[in-house]
């Protein structure tokens, strides 16, 4: 099945959850996110699939879509372009 986001919306995979402590100091208690960007709506034009991003998960879980995604296999989340806080190349340890 292929999943095509619409307007500005991106689909991501999600990592699973890591509980290091890396180079990147974060404030405890913020929940922030690695994925891998799977599509990207046709208004999203900063983004490519592939590509690694890290956002706020809170600023993240939009509740359009949310329920669908996790009858699909739950790793899988929309968000707005605006909730990336960036895109990284290699390996990045965040809390």
């Amino acid at each position: 099945m292929t999943l095509r986001p619409l307007g500005r919306w991106v689909l991501v995979q999600l990592d699973p959850l890591e509980t290091t402590v890396g180079r990147i100091v974060v404030p405890q208690g913020v929940d922030y996110r690695k994925a891998t960007v799977e599509a990207v709506g046709p208004e999203v034009t900063d983004l490519q699939p592939g590509e690694r991003v890290v956002f706020h998960r809170a600023h993240g879980e939009h509740q359009q879509g949310k329920q669908l995604l996790k009858e699909l296999g739950g790793d899988h989340f929309l968000i707005k372009p605006e909730d990336i806080l960036f895109v990284f190349e290699g390996e990045l340890e965040v809390a």
